[in-house]
């Protein structure tokens, strides 16, 4: 191989290199937040490499940007609203998904702890104004959670959840509490329509887009 070749194959291996590096760069540092400093109002980019965590982080950005358009511009009247007297509202469906949301984060941060306590006792259930900060709060569980899975700190096939009688592998989070806070988070933006108050139009779930 001559060396006229060998040099534009180090060129070329280098400036792949830095473009590998600017992908990194400019996903860690894009603006994913609304005028209010909430997250996920559009989706982040995808990560530079698939890995375990790297899968699991955006399959919860995925969520964190479904749940900011499925809860965005919710009403006061919409809170209350169910579809039959025993079936659960929006708030307290609500309530629901920040405690899974929670309790996910504690697990990726290699802790075993759930809420320390119930949801009742953080926030007033009744009020408006605690139910949005609910959803601040979840919106910041997941990034954080996200952040946590992206950052390496976490190696999900050493990673074990608590449960009422033994420990059990991660495996069970994605079928549990992640799986289950996307079923929720699809019934928000149906019992909304049901409400009155469908999602914002113009959003793009495939590409992650706000309006």
């Amino acid at each position: 191989m001559k060396l006229s070749t060998v040099s534009i194959l180090l060129s070329i291996a280098f400036l792949l290199s830095c473009a590998s590096k600017k992908a990194i760069t400019t996903s860690t540092q894009e603006n994913i937040f609304d005028v209010v400093g909430l997250p996920y109002y559009k989706l982040p980019s995808p990560p530079a490499e698939y890995s375990p965590e790297t899968t699991v982080a955006r399959m919860l950005d995925g969520l964190g940007f479904r749940y900011y358009w499925a809860t965005q511009g919710l009403k006061k009247e919409d809170i209350a609203y169910k579809i039959s007297p025993e079936a659960q509202s929006i708030g307290e469906t609500l309530e629901h998904i920040y405690e899974l949301t929670a309790f996910y984060e504690n697990v990726s941060m290699d802790t075993t702890k759930t809420l320390e306590k119930p949801v009742a006792e953080i926030f007033k259930t009744d009020s408006y104004e605690d139910i949005l900060k609910m959803r601040n709060r979840t919106l910041q569980h997941i990034l954080k959670a996200s952040n946590m899975l992206k950052s390496g700190q976490l190696i999900l096939d050493k990673a074990y959840i608590k449960g009422r009688a033994k420990y059990y592998p991660f495996w069970y989070v994605l079928n549990g509490q992640l799986e289950d806070a996307i079923w929720h988070t699809g019934q928000i933006a149906s019992l909304r329509r049901g409400s009155g108050n469908p999602i914002p139009e113009g959003i793009n779930f495939f590409l992650g887009k706000g309006k």
